[in-house]
């Protein structure tokens, strides 16, 4: 997944709101769960992962850091 918000827009929720909706859209297909590879620096990706109501694992994968989530693994 990969989305992105405008500037203007950018801690309103909307990734957050953008992140759920795909979440339902995925498990109504059955998709598992998310993984999502973004830079260490991302900080606003790493936070949104966190917020979440699922466990998320964090590992890296070279220099890149890999976040993983599945809906059946919830805090």
């Amino acid at each position: 997944m990969a989305f992105s918000v405008s500037k203007d827009f950018q801690g309103k929720g909307l990734g957050k709101i953008l992140f759920a909706k795909l979440a339902e859209a995925a498990l109504e297909n059955g998709i598992a769960g998310f993984i999502a590879y973004t830079s260490p620096q991302n900080k606003s990706m790493i936070n949104l992962f966190k917020s979440l109501p699922y466990t998320v694992h964090t590992t890296f994968d070279g220099d890149v850091l890999l976040l993983t989530c599945r809906f059946d693994e919830t805090k």
